[in-house]
């Protein structure tokens, strides 16, 4: 009926949605090696299950418009391998008949006061970020986001030191040689 065709059709644009996001991203972006018989634009299907933790096979079936259950857990990390913007993010889990998750907003007693913002702010040549008791980084520089990143583009998740240490191949390419020390 209707119906099936409009579930069908909603899961076939999101396959089409992660597919597209999927080749518009570099491997380099990643740390990932480029051979030169490489024919796929963007990332492969298996880069993109690997960066965001899922199955393969898993990733294929979403991408092809399977009939499966997405959980809010695997659009997250989708979204972070991804890298999709907040209006990306709302689109993929409207696709996926998904709540999106509430954005964990920033504890009070973890508020920034302006002398301390100001004083980060005015230190012009040194890249600077705070991090609250959980090592999510809570402000930051302009200086920290052109070294480490652009923070206010990260998702939560990617705004925590500690995961970002262990999970963000970019991070250990910046911290190179003294990765293991920071770690």
């Amino acid at each position: 009926g209707l119906f099936m065709n409009s579930e069908q059709e909603r899961k076939k644009e999101l396959g089409n949605f992660l597919k597209s996001r999927r080749n518009r991203l570099s491997p380099q972006d990643f740390g990932l090696p480029i051979s030169s018989r490489r024919k796929t634009k963007g990332l492969r299907r298996e880069e993109v299950a690997q960066l965001a933790n899922i199955g393969v096979t898993w990733y294929t079936w979403i991408e092809q418009g399977r009939d499966i259950q997405v959980s809010i857990q695997a659009l997250e990390s989708l979204a972070d391998a991804l890298r999709l913007d907040k209006e990306e993010r709302e689109h993929m889990f409207l696709l996926a008949h998904q709540q999106l998750p509430p954005e964990k907003p920033l504890k009070t007693d973890d508020e920034v006061s302006p002398v301390l913002q100001n004083f980060i702010d005015d230190l012009k040549f040194y890249p600077i970020y705070v991090t609250d008791q959980l090592w999510d980084v809570v402000t930051w520089n302009r200086v920290a986001s052109a070294v480490f990143g652009d923070f206010e583009t990260m998702s939560f998740k990617e705004r925590n030191a500690v995961w970002r240490c262990f999970a963000s191949q970019e991070y250990r390419t910046l911290l190179a040689n003294d990765w293991e020390a920071h770690a």
